[in-house]
């Protein structure tokens, strides 16, 4: 009774998307899990999303925090990003701003050519809030759907250079967070006036990683990325409201796991005259995954590509400060891994740019990059969202983790 109650409840939210006035993060992030998480760092933000062929010289890789191709440092790097959101869905519908965490991730040398890494970063992310205000023949209602929280994910990995240039990566992936989902209808006037039910979903799974990098001499280089498919598994809180009070509220870890899909990225990347420009493809077989049944119909395979482009101008002593500056810009196309009630898969499509500012004589690096974005279409989709974020993120130096005689 506790799972198709929450079912229920998953495919009312998810029909009443198309008719409904929303505030919020985002509306499509009320279907499925919430919207993917791509971003690897700020960097790869500014370059459409691009970082898996780029060599982790300025900055680490959430994603992948042990390919760190520097000097034998250690690196300690972390970001956030800040978004307004605009939704077009007919009912002069608008979307508050949202600052949230990017991630954290760690790199220490063990060897030569050995770095171990760790990080943590979002895989998905929901916030959506719809409010209605109705009537009955007694009362006037006010109808009140929400959604927040996500699924993270934590990397646990090593990194070895096979020779020159060439380095493989293998990481342990432990996946966990939380999504909290309510519907809640208020009767003015009532003394007891609240009707509802809430269902709070934490996740709990580990699965596995593989990186190659390869960076030639002639100035070309590749990499790739293979996330294995996560069994994870729910524990699953729901409360059920009658008259004002509660009328059910258990806990239970369910029965049946839920599935993460295969995760594989290739991307490739030309380095000249200070100039970096790369491609970057990635697929997600969500159509074969094992998911909520409410909505294991809606899953369908995703795909993302993007294209970025950085520069970083020759600094020598006494050259202005814009010269120290490295520059970026980028766009990509990302598919929405749930269909929409009308059965067509969203899509978003962005541009890039960003800047890299070094301090602390060039140990270390500010990241700053803004994201400008295209969601969803009103016609087929129920709502359209546009979209503007800002992406900061800090790398340190090995000078924050020696002694002081060392860093004197």
């Amino acid at each position: 009774m506790n799972r198709l109650k929450s079912g229920v409840v998953c495919l009312l939210m998810t029909t009443l998307m198309i008719v409904q006035p929303v505030w919020g993060e985002s509306a499509l992030s009320s279907l499925g899990y919430g919207l993917p998480h791509p971003a690897a760092n700020a960097r790869a933000a500014g370059m459409g999303m691009v970082s898996l062929a780029i060599p982790d010289s300025l900055g680490l890789n959430f994603l992948f925090p042990a390919t760190w191709s520097g000097g034998k440092t250690a690196r300690f790097g972390f970001g956030g990003n800040y978004a307004s959101m605009h939704l077009e869905d007919g009912f002069n519908s608008d979307a508050n701003d949202q600052a949230a965490f990017s991630g954290v991730a760690m790199a220490l040398p063990v060897a030569e050519g050995i770095f171990w890494g760790l990080s943590i970063s979002p895989y998905t992310r929901m916030g959506y809030e719809w409010n209605v205000a109705g009537s009955t023949a007694w009362a006037s209602t006010d109808v009140k759907q929400q959604g927040t929280g996500g699924i993270s994910q934590g990397l646990l990995a090593v990194s070895a250079r096979l020779r020159p240039g060439m380095r493989i990566g293998l990481a342990l992936r432990p996946i966990f967070g939380k999504v909290d989902q309510h519907w809640r209808e208020n009767y003015s006037g009532v003394e007891a006036n609240s009707a509802g039910i809430s269902v709070s979903d934490r996740f709990h799974g580990v699965g596995w990683g593989v990186s190659w990098q390869w960076v030639q001499a002639q100035f070309w280089s590749f990499g790739l990325s293979l996330y294995g498919p996560a069994r994870i598994g729910v524990e699953r809180q729901t409360v059920v409201l009658a008259a004002g009070w509660p009328l059910y509220d258990g806990k239970e870890e369910l029965s049946e796991k839920y599935d993460l899909p295969w995760d594989l990225s290739l991307g490739a990347a030309l380095r000249f005259g200070g100039h970096i420009a790369g491609i970057e493809a990635q697929y997600q077989g969500w159509g074969n995954v094992d998911s909520p049944a409410a909505l294991t119909e809606r899953f369908t395979d995703a795909l993302r590509f993007g294209a970025g482009w950085e520069w970083s101008p020759d600094y020598h002593p006494f050259d202005p400060l814009w010269k120290a500056v490295t520059y970026r810009s980028g766009l990509y196309v990302q598919d929405l891994y749930v269909r929409s009630v009308s059965g067509h898969q969203a899509r978003k499509a962005g541009i890039t740019g960003g800047v890299s500012i070094p301090y602390f004589r060039g140990r270390s690096r500010l990241d700053i990059a803004v994201d400008i974005g295209w969601m969803g279409d009103q016609s087929r989709d129920g709502v359209a969202e546009r979209s503007i974020g800002i992406h900061v993120g800090f790398n340190h130096s090995e000078k924050w983790f020696i002694g002081r005689r060392e860093r004197n």
